[in-house]
């Protein structure tokens, strides 16, 4: 229809003079769109199934430590829910010092009052 529009003008057509390089190039360009679009579908694929045995992986995993926090609960061992973060920690160890430390020197007290 363009072509027909630059005809009726008495210009030259574009279309007619760019459709032996579009004719060359066109079994070259759908090779190509081939070869890359194979690659690319194949990593698709690739990466879909990757994301599907993951979580898979993670499921599985997730179900084993329900398993031992049930076991862990019903021996009276620490479980999973039972971590504490890094101050807790430290405020417990600090905690856990001064009542090592009272109870150290009561100890003492009632072992001298005994002697």
């Amino acid at each position: 229809m363009i072509g027909t529009i630059f005809l009726e003008a008495g210009q030259i057509d574009p279309f007619a003079v760019l459709q032996p390089l579009v004719a060359t190039l066109e079994p070259l360009l759908i090779k190509l769109g081939f070869i890359f679009g194979g690659i690319f579908g194949i990593y698709l694929i690739l990466l879909a199934s990757r994301v599907y045995f993951e979580r898979r992986k993670v499921r599985l995993l997730e179900d084993i430590r329900f398993d031992l926090d049930q076991l862990n609960k019903h021996y009276g061992l620490s479980y999973s829910v039972h971590r504490r973060g890094w101050s807790k920690k430290l405020v417990g160890r600090v905690r856990g010092y001064f009542v090592m430390r009272r109870a150290h020197r009561s100890f003492q007290k009632n072992d001298k009052t005994k002697k």
